[in-house]
């Protein structure tokens, strides 16, 4: 039974799903804790569950995902079509396996009407774009819910790493990027590891404590 809840959980089912989150759970700092809390309990168990479990989940997941761009997205709809990717029955890896790389021309070279679910541009979204370190950087669109999963999936990554144990993480970036780090004052249900952003004075005070050791 516990398992099968967690897995509903992992998969965004039930009570998990995205669409049934009041907006609020979004935008209040506290409120995402809490969700992204939950994520994280989750994914640290389920790590450790046997590897041909965790492909089957992976699978069902990237199967959602293929079908909710195949409807979506006219960009993949036409791929798929082409390399005669089976989306709607049973799902296999070797039906993975046909989907075709795509390059970066290929979306810089298209409208984004033509590439991009249409519905993003009525909801509540955030524009990334890549670093730019090996050619022209690339915008893309990321929703509201990928932010919490991906916040829960940093989490977990940190907590396995240092043990089980909440450490305070130097973040180091030029550019800002959502689902990575939560507001410093952000301390409901779970430890602060990978929120805190260090700011040039708290690095200099650190600095400072380091010379005095």
């Amino acid at each position: 039974m516990l398992k099968k809840i967690l897995r509903n959980i992992l998969l965004k089912k039930g009570l998990r799903k995205d669409t049934i989150l009041p907006n609020i759970f979004y935008t209040n700092l506290y409120l995402k804790n809490i969700i992204v809390a939950i994520d994280t309990y989750v994914l640290m168990k389920s790590q450790y569950w046997p590897n041909e479990e965790i492909k089957n989940l992976q699978l069902q997941r990237i199967k959602e995902i293929v079908s909710h761009a195949y409807e979506k997205i006219p960009y993949w709809r036409d791929k798929f079509n082409l390399a005669n990717v089976n989306q709607k029955n049973k799902f296999t890896w070797d039906e993975f396996s046909k989907i075709p790389i795509t390059k970066r021309v290929d979306y810089k070279s298209n409208d984004i009407e033509y590439i991009t679910d249409k519905s993003l541009f009525s909801k509540k979204h955030f524009t990334g774009k890549t670093s730019g370190s090996t050619a022209e950087p690339l915008e893309f669109f990321q929703d509201h819910y990928y932010e919490l999963r991906s916040l829960a999936i940093c989490r977990r990554m940190f907590l396995t790493v240092s043990r089980g144990k909440s450490k305070t993480v130097l973040f180091i970036r030029s550019i800002y990027r959502h689902g990575f780090t939560l507001e410093k004052d952000s301390f409901l249900l779970v430890s602060n590891h990978n929120q805190l952003k260090y700011y040039i004075e708290n690095i200099y005070k650190s600095s400072k404590k380091i010379k005095n050791l």
